[in-house]
Formats: C-alpha cells, sequence, structure tokens
C-alpha cells in the first residue's frame, strides 16, 4: 500500500510546484487591439459613427421643449 500512496503524492507535489510556478510566472504581455474605424461616410464627407446623428436628434427634442411655455403658478390664496 505504501507503493500505491508515493506516486499520488508525487503527482500532487508535482501538480503543486505547477501551479506555483504558474503563478508566480509573468502573464504574456497581450498584442495591441486596433481600433476600427467607422467605415459609412456622411453627406458632408466626414465619417458619421450615428453619434452626430443622434445629438441633432437630442437638439431637436431641447429646442422644441424650449419653446413651450411653462404653465403659471396658481395665486395664492390670500385669505387663509
Amino acid at each position: 500500500m505504501a507503493s500505491r500512496s508515493a506516486p499520488t503524492e508525487l503527482s500532487r507535489e508535482a501538480a503543486r510546484q505547477s501551479l506555483i510556478a504558474i503563478s508566480q510566472s509573468v502573464p504574456e504581455t497581450p498584442s495591441p487591439q486596433t481600433v476600427k474605424t467607422p467605415t459609412s461616410t456622411a453627406e458632408n464627407g466626414k465619417l458619421d459613427d450615428g453619434a452626430d446623428k443622434y445629438r441633432s436628434k437630442l437638439m431637436s427634442i431641447t429646442d422644441l421643449s424650449s419653446d413651450a411655455q411653462p404653465m403659471p403658478c396658481p395665486p395664492k390664496d390670500l385669505t387663509a
């Protein structure tokens, strides 16, 4: 029985040493990722990623709401 536990003990020790070596190793430097640029062009020749269209839509909503008149406050009840 002693002979069966010895290989198991060696494999556990080898696994332990391997894990220690992995944890102490320096990670590989990842390759720099390339940034994809938008490929579609707008009418004016600029690259259009959709942000300008969304921005102009938000601005038009803001312009519409700034034309709205606020509701007047109800008059104070001076009899109370």
